[in-house]
Formats: C-alpha cells, sequence, structure tokens
C-alpha cells in the first residue's frame, strides 16, 4: 500500500476568561419631564418615533393630519404662525434652524423678511409638504437644547386627536437606571455579580453599557 503524508495540524492557542452570555428582561426607568408639542390640534395620521428616540433639529415627530411637525432648537414656545412681517425671538428661532439645516445664508436677525419666506417654501418642500412660505404655529416644536431623548406620551397614537398645549411627549433626562429581572426558576449562578459590566440593548438599536451595583430577591 503506498504510503500518504498528511499534513502536521497546527493551532495556536491564547489565554482568556471564558465567559458566559444571558438575555435577561430589563426594566428601564427615566427621570422625565412633559414636553408640550406646539400649537398643532387634529388627527395622529403617522409617528416618525419608535419608542425612546434621541432627536435632532430638523428631525420629523409624527403628523397630524398628514401635516409633518418638525422638532428644532429654542427657548421660546411656539404660539403664533410665522408669517413674512413677523419678528420676535420665535422668528429668530426659526432662522437659527433654516441657517443651520442649508436653507438660509442670510443674517439672523428675527425679522421674518422675503429671504426667510423663500428659505422656508425650500424647507417645506424637502418634507414633501405644501410649500407656502408660512410657518404654521403646529409645525415646529422648540426644544431648549438638542439633541434630546424622548418619547411619545402614552395617549398619543395613530388616530388619536391632539389639541394645542397638549403634553405629547416626554424628554427623558439624565441617565436611565436599569433593573434586570431573574425569575426564580433561573439558576442563581445565572445573576451577574456586583461590579460586572452588562450591555443593554434598547429597541431602538442603542447599545448601553452599564454596571450592576447590587441585587436584591423579591420573596
Amino acid at each position: 500500500m503506498a504510503e500518504t503524508e498528511l499534513p502536521v495540524a497546527t493551532h495556536t492557542v491564547s489565554e482568556a476568561t471564558v465567559g458566559s452570555t444571558v438575555s435577561l428582561p430589563v426594566v428601564v426607568r427615566w427621570m422625565t419631564r412633559p414636553l408640550a408639542a406646539g400649537s398643532m390640534s387634529g388627527m395622529v395620521t403617522s409617528i416618525a418615533l419608535a419608542g425612546a428616540t434621541e432627536v435632532a433639529a430638523g428631525d420629523v415627530l409624527f403628523a397630524v393630519g398628514l401635516h409633518p411637525v418638525v422638532v428644532t432648537e429654542g427657548a421660546t414656545s411656539v404660539f403664533r404662525d410665522l408669517v413674512q412681517g413677523t419678528h420676535g425671538n420665535d422668528a429668530l428661532q426659526l432662522q437659527r434652524f433654516l441657517s443651520r439645516a442649508g436653507f438660509f445664508t442670510g443674517e439672523a436677525s428675527g425679522v421674518f423678511g422675503a429671504s426667510i419666506a423663500a428659505a422656508v417654501r425650500n424647507w417645506q418642500r424637502s418634507l414633501g409638504m405644501e410649500h407656502t412660505g408660512v410657518v404654521l404655529a403646529g409645525d415646529l416644536v422648540f426644544v431648549e437644547s438638542l439633541p434630546v431623548r424622548v418619547v411619545l406620551a402614552d395617549n398619543v397614537v395613530v388616530g388619536s386627536v391632539v389639541s394645542p398645549g397638549q403634553s405629547a411627549m416626554l424628554v427623558l433626562e439624565g441617565t436611565p437606571e436599569f433593573t434586570m429581572i431573574v425569575s426564580s426558576g433561573m439558576q442563581q449562578a445565572v445573576i451577574p455579580p456586583t461590579g460586572a459590566t452588562v450591555m443593554i440593548d434598547a429597541p431602538d438599536g442603542t447599545v448601553w453599557e452599564t454596571m450592576v451595583v447590587g441585587s436584591e430577591r423579591d420573596d
């Protein structure tokens, strides 16, 4: 019989710590504050947010009567329609938003002139809105600082009716507190020890890295 020479198999060995992966349900608690979402009035026809979502200037929150409601930055709440000839801090906030979004290149003076009306029409076209050059009181939601993480109020769903001044959203402030729930049927060994690093997968795709600070038994 002919002899066959076989290659020698080689393996690389490295020192490491063998761990384990366990999936556990998690309850998330946030400090929140209500946010009155502008002066829109009508039926919610679509929602752009998926759970708790970090939003930035220009993001669409939801639509009322097929009309998108957009968030941007500003300390003055929406209280009127913005049309050519109006002036004030709300008009200044609009100018700054249009400038940062690339629709306006002039000086932000707080006066709604013809150049602002043209910029508004271009912004409206970008959203597929009727390009009137007028910003209705329900078109924008001003938030003092962005980006920020928000969640819609429980009563704001497709088909619900919103009204001016209604608290349609909650702003999530600070950092969340996570509670992992271990059922009585699971072995004690699956409970991460104090100080262990754990990864939390949020529904919006965000991954939180946090640390176990303690545990307690609920009998």
